[in-house]
């Protein structure tokens, strides 16, 4: 995943390894977190694999490495943008995946979102035949309360996901996203 974040941010701008490190705390911090440890060793990867280009500026007797994306890592990363968005996951990797959409076309765009409302409804479907299998009156009663919530978090995480994709695929105010209730 940090592979295609590392490109994703390139696609951008040009930058540096400690630039990417402080795009990625500001922009999507609160979804995924990168250490210089895995940043440098992902960009030596992109650069072995002719994704990322290295360019070293002179500033005195400092040397700045500033890394761009090439045609083949925008190739690949486009084509990853293009792959279907995978319910679950780590790290919110669909989070992860929709902050670039802007990327591709809109009517690309609009069918990725639209693969994973109808994948989300369907898991969505699948909890709620869970929740109606159970004795809802027993449930949190015997010492299992958490172990129980966690069903109704991914009922609610989903109907969110949901609201969320949809507003976003039809490009409603964004500001409307921080309303309570429906969007």
């Amino acid at each position: 995943m940090l592979d295609n974040i590392i490109l994703g941010m390139l696609m951008k701008s040009e930058m540096s390894g400690y630039g990417l490190k402080k795009i990625i705390e500001h922009d999507i911090g609160a979804f995924y977190s990168a250490s210089f440890g895995s940043i440098y060793p992902a960009l030596e990867r992109l650069k072995r694999q002719n994704y990322v280009k290295l360019t070293e500026i002179k500033n005195g007797a400092r040397v700045k490495k500033i890394y761009s994306i090439t045609q083949s890592g925008r190739a690949v990363f486009m084509s990853y943008l293009a792959e279907p968005i995978k319910m679950g996951g780590e790290r919110n990797e669909h989070i992860l995946k929709i902050y670039f959409l802007d990327f591709l076309p809109e009517k690309q765009r609009s069918l990725v979102l639209l693969e994973f409302i109808q994948k989300t409804k369907m898991y969505l479907g699948a909890l709620e035949q869970v929740e109606k299998m159970l004795d809802t009156a027993q449930m949190g009663n015997d010492g299992n309360y958490c172990e129980f919530s966690t069903l109704y978090y991914g009922i609610e995480a989903s109907r969110l996901t949901i609201r969320y994709c949809e507003h976003i695929r039809d490009r409603k105010p964004l500001k409307k996203l921080l309303e309570r209730g429906p969007f």
